[in-house]
């Protein structure tokens, strides 16, 4: 976040000040900042590529006010699908989030995901979701209607707003780092990590070092733990 890149930057440029400094680079060579400002950037390349306007963010009322009528009709369909009854309107939520942050382009990735493990002390919810599942289907359909939903209204969510930009930057890489330090790692999702390895410069003389530490991941979007490696993105 913002707070965080401000208080590296300090003490990069602290350091810097130094006369044996630990980073002899001129300061236009290094730069810190949140992946997500990196994509941003992408995001807006993709849509004047598209010639499509730059949509804002859905607002979470509004987001809600669709997902839960989308939610209720499926549940009106499917009554024997508990999963999507109304009270486990949080579950789909972010369900739905988890789903677009892997980026999954079809049904049948999200039908083989490995799903354990979604309940916490702190949520509501299935324990697991059986993969090539009835419910899986549903969830998927609820997901699809829903973007499209608010694509009519002109708006876009965080996730699908990465999605736009990973597309664009696998279009044409704009500038590529030689040396990446990525911080706070575990918190990063499947799309994240994708653009991280579209912007890495890969050769003899590159770096990438992620820090990690799982015991403090708590964001539902997170990709690395639960049973999956850096490997599991191509690192």
């Amino acid at each position: 976040n913002k707070t965080l890149v401000n208080y590296v930057k300090h003490i990069y440029e602290e350091y810097s000040k130094q006369k044996y400094s630990l980073f002899p680079l001129e300061n236009e060579k290094v730069e810190i900042c949140s992946v997500d400002k990196l994509m941003f950037e992408y995001y807006r390349r993709y849509c004047k590529r598209k010639e499509n306007e730059v949509s804002e963010i859905i607002e979470e009322s509004q987001a809600n006010e669709i997902l839960k009528e989308i939610t209720g009709l499926y549940y009106k369909n499917y009554p024997n699908i508990h999963q999507v009854q109304p009270g486990n309107f949080d579950f789909i939520k972010r369900e739905i989030s988890w789903m677009q942050n892997c980026n999954f382009v079809s049904e049948a990735e999200y039908q083989i995901a490995d799903r354990q493990g979604l309940v916490t002390q702190d949520t509501d919810g299935p324990q697991k979701l059986a993969k090539n599942s009835e419910v899986r289907q549903v969830i998927y359909k609820i997901l699809s209607d829903y973007l499209k939903e608010v694509k009519r209204i002109n708006r876009i969510t965080f996730e699908a707003r990465r999605i736009c930009a990973l597309k664009e930057i696998r279009t044409e890489a704009k500038k590529k780092y030689k040396h990446i330090i990525v911080d706070e790692a575990q918190d990063l999702s499947k799309t994240q990590l994708e653009f991280i390895k579209e912007i890495y410069l890969d050769t003899d003389a590159s770096s990438l070092m992620f820090l990690y530490d799982g015991a403090q991941s708590i964001y539902d979007q997170a990709w690395i733990g639960k049973k999956r490696s850096f490997k599991s993105v191509g690192f």
